[in-house]
């Protein structure tokens, strides 16, 4: 059995991409994402690093990409594009008045 070469693996496109997906994720949750508590930062942090890890490995494949450096920035964008989805998805709960949706069910007489 061989052992797990940490920097072997982090000097792969797909080792690049995380890393840079949850960089650009936590750089993007500290300052640029609005939240209206450290739960939310959090959750935007959170989901923006495992669409990362999750999907930057696929885009690189997809396209093709061999070099460090543009897994790296394919890495970083994917993770603050899945942070920014999450907070979108909080703004809209906000904005939903689910009480009145749930009321408008239960009164609804068929």
């Amino acid at each position: 059995m061989s052992e797990l070469n940490v920097r072997e693996a982090l000097d792969t496109p797909l080792g690049v991409s995380i890393l840079a997906g949850v960089g650009g994720s936590m750089f993007a949750a500290a300052r640029l994402i609005p939240g209206n508590n450290i739960g939310e930062k959090l959750a935007n942090l959170v989901v923006g690093s495992v669409v990362a890890t999750f999907c930057a490995p696929g885009v690189i494949e997809y396209f093709e990409i061999k070099t460090l450096g543009l897994a790296g920035l394919m890495g970083f964008f994917i993770g603050t594009f899945g942070l920014s989805l999450m907070a979108a998805i909080f703004a809209g709960m906000r904005e939903v008045k689910f009480g009145e949706i749930i009321s408008g069910w239960l009164s609804r007489r068929d």
